[in-house]
């Protein structure tokens, strides 16, 4: 008697992991080819325009953990993403992470890892005229772009300098 429910313990739980080993390897198909996007991007020189950028993913966050990501393209994609890669770099991310919000998001080399996150529904809120190009805020003002870097977003705020040193500062 003592065999057959050893035996059937065993099983189980070779099934048991059978069935999660499959679950989680699907869930890493889903990062495969986050590369394949953006070998295709076409450079011009001395031009910076949003019809450009085909690095950026655009989504809706599902899910977060501590150290965890998850967002939702278009078409369906589902990113599930650290925010530190393995080598130890963290990821670069303005705004809160609220789930249901929209984002624009670059990954590292691995593609498992976030490069730069920015919450699109905080940015939209605060700046009228802005695009991200190949993980980079660039923001436009009196017909003039450029590369801003964000020193802070949260729903109320937004904090930069650009590339000239102009600061850029908008409340709600």
């Amino acid at each position: 008697m003592n065999r057959k429910l050893t035996l059937a313990t065993c099983l189980a739980l070779m099934a048991f992991l059978l069935g999660t080993t499959s679950c989680s390897n699907s869930n890493n198909k889903s990062n495969e080819g986050a590369d394949a996007d953006s070998a295709t991007v076409e450079t011009v020189e001395g031009a910076l325009s949003a019809d450009l950028d085909s690095a950026t993913i655009y989504g809706t966050s599902e899910e977060f953990g501590m150290s965890t990501f998850s967002l939702r393209d278009a078409s369906g994609r589902l990113y599930n993403v650290t925010r530190m890669s393995e080598d130890g770099q963290d990821g670069r991310i303005y705004g809160d992470l609220e789930e249901g919000q929209q984002y624009a998001m670059t990954l590292q080399a691995d593609t498992t890892a976030i490069d730069v996150l920015y919450n699109l529904t905080e940015l939209r809120a605060l700046v009228k005229d802005f695009y991200i190009l190949n993980g980079q805020l660039v923001i436009t003002t009196d017909g003039q772009s450029e590369v801003v870097t964000v020193e802070e977003l949260d729903e109320t705020h937004f904090l930069g300098t650009g590339t000239s040193g102009k600061k850029y500062e908008y409340k709600k």
